[in-house]
């Protein structure tokens, strides 16, 4: 167990952080894979409520369509701590007991509290990332148009539409950064230690600084994944979420050690 001390002084316990190759996602999405389908109906369940909560925010928002994209990315990034679900089923699966989405309900519930404070400090992030969002389509012209597809001409032939793209994606790579950092395992850890919020989050952060390249294969399949699930008007998205949530389970049972 390594010790840091911040500089106000506080000293926070760090679990061990193994070194992984660098094809190890692939491994970890493997394993998420069979987790996925050894409990299909959970699973697949309790991943059916994202694609309604993301259809419910499309529709809310269906006639200002740049809040959509704004609500969708920033669902996203709050998506971890509705994830501890499947980190139970999978560890449940490890360890040879009887699974259920309803036992795994009740290990979520036992960490309510952790799980409480992650997801408040998920929804601070939430909240800076939609207003950031919110000032760059008032500043451009594309927060007026009746519809993205509308805006998608000027959007790719103009260099105000191409400025505007790397600015709104450049910033929600920023956010998105930062909710990795903190999320890669700290849930998972969370839910298996009892760990505290502060120290699972510096966890996850160096497990990710120790291992770059094992960790940026991951995050570009996880936005990978994930496109492909929003690609099909959402409907992927109640496998492509359990699949990234189970393979996130073994990611953290290779990353942090004993």
């Amino acid at each position: 167990m390594d010790r840091l001390i911040t500089r106000t002084g506080i000293e926070i316990d760090l679990a061990g952080v193994r070194r992984v190759a660098p094809g190890a996602p692939w491994h970890w999405l493997a394993a998420g894979w069979r987790d996925l389908w050894r409990v299909p109906l959970d699973s697949i369940g309790y991943g059916a409520l994202f694609v309604a909560l993301a259809y419910g925010i499309t529709a809310l928002a269906w006639q200002a369509p740049w809040i959509v994209v704004t609500l969708v990315a920033g669902f996203l990034l709050i998506a971890p701590a509705f994830a501890v679900v499947f980190y139970a089923l999978s560890r449940e699966l490890e360890q040879g007991r009887h699974v259920s989405l309803r036992a795994a309900l009740g290990l979520w519930r036992d960490k309510a509290l952790c799980t409480a404070l992650y997801a408040g400090a998920l929804a601070v992030v939430l909240a800076f990332w939609i207003m950031a969002s919110l000032v760059l389509t008032a500043l451009s012209v594309y927060g007026t148009q009746a519809s993205i597809v509308g805006s998608l001409p000027a959007l790719f032939s103009t260099a105000a539409g191409w400025t505007f793209l790397a600015l709104y994606l450049g910033s929600g790579a920023v956010f998105a950064l930062v909710v990795y950092l903190g999320a890669a395992v700290s849930l998972p850890m969370m839910l298996d230690r009892g760990t505290d919020p502060v120290t699972a989050v510096a966890t996850s952060a160096r497990a990710v600084v120790h291992n770059p390249r094992a960790m940026a294969l991951w995050a570009v399949l996880i936005v990978a994944i994930t496109a492909l699930g929003i690609a099909t008007a959402y409907i992927g998205l109640a496998v492509a979420l359990p699949l990234i949530s189970h393979a996130t389970w073994h990611a953290y049972r290779d990353l942090i050690a004993d």
